[in-house]
């Protein structure tokens, strides 16, 4: 019979000499060459000729694992359309993942496969269809057919939507700056009133006379900043004046006859014509205008004319200001006019 005990013991007290060193020498030999392979397996992944193709794969399977921007290139035309595309490398991406009814995807074209950024290069389509089976898109037109070997980004419709708000920035920026440019245009007009002259006195009395306030050909505006008739855009005469009775009683001017106490201009000695503001009659005077109810009493007045048609081609001309047939009711009425030119320029 086999003694169990004593082989035990025999073998024990092997291990404990130089059968037990040889075995862990190799144990740890084993070890030592399986962490070799393990370290230079490791190192090999890590190589940097590696590197760059393994950093596009991960950022790739990011993208598209991701739901955000699924970027292929475009391998068939094979049964499509002009709006149409196959991309095997999308093909079981899921049924009505692309081209949803409320919020589809959009096809971008990264790179036409021509190389030289022909259309429909950059460019971006809303995604209409899409076959989960084949890997087939159908877009909205581009300018020009996706071909085979262009590069295309299927993107998330919300991604896409900052495309559209910077472009619809882009826009609005463009349509702001030319309203800046035409405001800006429309702003630079310069108002100028230039005196023609002050302190012109006459006196009316109960006989209709012409009273020349500025004297035919003797006076223009004081002072011009030009004289270019292309840059005025508005011209008024404005009269400011006071009416002093010093008649012993009340006065007023008299306008009994139609054509008496008319404010006329003319131009550079030309014919006189009535003051008026477009289609009305201003510069008519009425009857108990002016009216000073006592001897020494002072009735101020202001009037202005719109002479724009007149001094539209001749700015810097010499005007006369009368007030025709002037008549008061009695003697005498005395009347000290300030006349100036109110000019709007467009610098």
């Amino acid at each position: 019979m086999i003694d169990k005990n004593g082989a035990l013991r025999n073998l024990l007290a092997w291990l404990d000499t130089e059968g037990g060193i040889s075995l862990a020498d190799k144990l740890t030999a084993a070890r030592a060459a399986l962490l070799d392979q393990i370290t230079a397996l490791r190192l090999a992944e890590l190589d940097p000729a590696n590197l760059p193709a393994d950093i596009d794969t991960l950022k790739l399977a990011a993208i598209v694992y991701s739901g955000l921007g699924f970027k292929a290139i475009v391998t068939s035309k094979v049964g499509c359309g002009a709006n149409d595309f196959i991309c095997s490398s999308l093909i079981g991406i899921g049924a009505g993942v692309f081209a949803g009814a409320t919020a589809p995807y959009r096809c971008f074209v990264l790179r036409d496969d021509g190389g030289l950024s022909a259309a429909p290069q950059g460019e971006m389509q809303t995604v209409t269809a899409y076959d989960s089976a084949t890997g087939k898109f159908t877009t909205a037109a581009f300018t020009a057919s996706v071909e085979v070997g262009d590069t295309v980004i299927i993107i998330h419709p919300r991604l896409a939507e900052v495309a559209t708000i910077l472009a619809l920035a882009t826009t609005i920026e463009g349509r702001l700056t030319a309203a800046r440019a035409t405001n800006l245009d429309s702003c630079t007009y310069l108002e100028q009133t230039v005196p023609i002259v002050v302190n012109s006195l006459q006196t009316l009395t109960n006989a209709a006379a012409d009273k020349d306030f500025t004297a035919t050909n003797t006076k223009g505006g004081q002072g011009l900043i030009s004289t270019d008739n292309a840059k005025l855009q508005k011209a008024f005469l404005v009269i400011i004046g006071r009416a002093v009775n010093s008649y012993a009683g009340t006065n007023a001017l008299d306008c009994t006859t139609a054509t008496h106490n008319q404010w006329k201009m003319n131009i550079d000695n030309g014919a006189y014509a009535d003051l008026v503001n477009g289609a009305f009659a201003d510069g008519q005077m009425l009857d108990n205008d002016w009216r000073c109810a006592v001897e020494g009493a002072i009735h101020p007045f202001t009037l202005m004319f719109d002479i724009t048609t007149v001094l539209d081609d001749n700015v810097d001309g010499l005007l006369g200001v009368r007030l025709e047939n002037g008549r008061s009711e009695q003697s005498s009425l005395i009347v000290t006019c300030d006349i100036y030119l109110k000019l709007v320029w467009k610098l």
